[in-house]
């Protein structure tokens, strides 16, 4: 227990409805001219508008603190101690109890709501502290933004659908100011993208490395004189479609050794010949088209191509 501190000059008179102010908040207790020790605890009123204050045991009065030197407040003495309640939904910030047993300045009875200032008049021995189960319980759900789809189309049954939809609703945000004749990659993969059904990876193909599907896609196309680089969206399972490169043969069929089950997977994206894009990455120094450089991303966007 906490050191008891000296008698001080203050002028506090031993009656339970005489409440002074303690020179420190911090101080959990207060000692009275006449010896008496009065505990008292912490408490958060009104927390949006910083109010604090102590609520003392010997009394049940809630004095705010020196902020606020207008504002008093009596809770009612009933059996069920509130200093005994709130004492046991203390918080290291203060205790944030919600309702208090009050008395009014003209004798009504009822609940005071610490949060908002409000009483409830009522049975004040029915007032209830919240306890930390009930205030999860009581915290509203984050909000769960809905998939809008656009208007000509119905909800998607499937993954290619649902791709296609999705980047769809963002085309039309204007991510690189003045860019030229698209606005964004978005645009620029809807307007000249195919669509692609995914194919399972052949067993004579090494697994990539995860996230590093630039590098991937331009191996690919590095050792096989028939393949073709393409870059645009992918969505795989539950995920949300994501920016991705892959290999296309010349028969149009999918080659990605990136995702781990691309047989799955729904594709749409704009392919670059493949001497065309080893020629421009040879130039540029990056791999890959939008998803390598900003600048460079801006100047395809421009040109609306490679080149």
């Amino acid at each position: 227990m906490a050191k008891v501190p000296p008698t001080t000059n203050r002028t506090h008179e031993d009656k339970t409805d005489t409440i002074g102010y303690s020179r420190e908040l911090k101080n959990p207790y207060r000692r009275f001219p006449s010896g008496r020790v009065d505990e008292s605890i912490s408490l958060l009123v009104n927390p949006g508008r910083q109010y604090r204050g102590r609520l003392y045991k010997s009394t049940n009065r809630l004095q705010l603190d020196k902020r606020n030197p207008s504002k008093s407040i009596t809770v009612a003495n009933v059996a069920s101690s509130p200093f005994q309640k709130a004492m046991n939904h203390q918080t290291d910030g203060g205790n944030a109890v919600e309702f208090i047993p009050y008395t009014g300045k003209r004798g009504g009875t009822g609940c005071l709501n610490t949060a908002t200032g409000k009483v409830s008049y009522g049975d004040p021995t029915k007032c209830e502290v919240p306890t930390g189960e009930k205030e999860e319980e009581e915290k509203p759900k984050p909000r769960q933004r809905k998939m809008e789809y656009p208007k000509h189309r119905h909800k998607p049954v499937s993954g290619e659908e649902e791709l296609i939809s999705t980047i769809e609703a963002e085309s039309d945000y204007d991510l690189y100011k003045g860019a030229g004749k698209y606005k964004n990659p978005v645009q620029f993969i809807v307007s000249k993208g195919k669509r692609f059904k995914g194919s399972p990876l052949a067993a004579t193909l090494i697994q990539g490395e995860q996230s590093n599907c630039f590098v991937n896609a331009t191996r690919l196309v590095l050792a096989n004189p028939d393949y073709n680089y393409a870059e645009g969206f992918v969505k795989e399972g539950a995920n949300p479609p994501v920016l991705h490169a892959w290999a296309v043969t010349k028969e149009g069929r999918v080659v990605d050794n990136t995702l781990e089950n691309p047989g799955s997977a729904s594709y749409i994206g704009v392919v670059f010949p493949r001497q065309q894009y080893l020629q421009y990455i040879s130039k540029n120094k990056y791999y890959g088209v939008l998803g390598g450089n900003k600048d460079q991303a801006e100047e395809v966007l421009r040109k609306g191509g490679i080149s």
